[in-house]
């Protein structure tokens, strides 16, 4: 199995029980799991992988709770500016529903490396307008190109205004296919094992745009499948962070080869950037 010694640390913040802050120190781990924290001189001689983190401080990785990466691409919308929450609904439903899996990715792509940037390397997030072709599909693989980790909702809207709902009736779904598409997305993607780097969550979008049938259909579907609903917890595993004292942070996740190619082609054409700043070393779990 892989082997993966990260020593040298000016500070390892271990986030234990005692809150301890240990100094010239490093981490072991076995196949991507984390075996062994402590001082340097404690550690294992060697591994397959080495990183000499001189100067740099280690944490665990920051955990984001709730996203929405549908809509980076949104941001400043101009009819959405300065409003309370379901006119800024409505002025964004239609533009949500537009968006292709070709924009669902780059959306993706662009959250996902901000997270990281800011020391994330957990992200769930709740998508729920899967219209024009846009899909969880693609979204789980942006996430595999930066090598996050990824707690993916198959979310939805089936609650139309013609139904008393708040979203026009062109931008939700027929709950047959909503159903059927969740099914495949758990049987296609759903990792329930020690350390898995993609999960799915089954996630209707709110009581004014989902019908009290579904939710009920998909709490049972979600349940024998050991599936998380949004109704209980999402508990992820956390990762590592590599934070220079005079420098951006440094996630530990797959390669900075692989981070690169995935994200400078999509930053540089969408929002002007020449590259990604964020260094991607090696993926460890707890």
């Amino acid at each position: 199995m892989p082997t993966l010694l990260a020593r040298n640390a000016d500070v390892l913040v271990t986030m234990d029980g005692g809150r301890r802050e240990l100094r010239n120190a490093g981490l072991y781990a076995e196949d991507g799991i984390l075996k062994q924290i402590g001082p340097t001189a404690e550690l294992p001689a060697t591994a397959d992988t080495v990183i000499d983190l001189g100067g740099q401080i280690v944490l665990p990785g920051f955990v984001n709770t709730h996203h929405h990466l549908n809509q980076t691409l949104t941001r400043n919308f101009p009819g959405a500016q300065n409003n309370n929450l379901f006119p800024w609904l409505k002025a964004l439903y239609r533009a949500w529903a537009r968006t292709d899996a070709e924009g669902s990715r780059a959306s993706t792509l662009i959250g996902l490396a901000e997270l990281a940037q800011s020391g994330c390397t957990t992200v769930f997030d709740h998508s729920y307008v899967f219209k024009n072709g846009n899909n969880v599909d693609c979204q789980i693989e942006a996430a595999r190109d930066l090598g996050v980790r990824f707690h993916a909702s198959r979310g939805s809207m089936s609650l139309g205004e013609s139904k008393g709902g708040l979203p026009p009736d062109d931008c939700v779904e027929e709950e047959p296919a909503i159903l059927k598409d969740s099914q495949r997305v758990i049987e296609r993607y759903h990792d329930a094992s020690v350390g898995a780097m993609t999960r799915i969550v089954l996630a209707p979008c709110s009581p004014f745009s989902v019908t009290a049938t579904l939710l009920s259909v998909w709490m049972t579907m979600a349940d024998p499948m050991i599936v998380k609903s949004t109704a209980s917890s999402v508990v992820p595993i956390l990762k590592w962070l590599v934070v220079p004292r005079h420098a951006c942070v440094s996630m530990i996740a797959t390669s900075s080869t692989k981070m690169t190619a995935a994200i400078q082609p999509t930053m540089r054409r969408i929002r002007g950037h020449s590259g990604s700043s964020v260094k991607i070393h090696a993926r460890v779990s707890m």
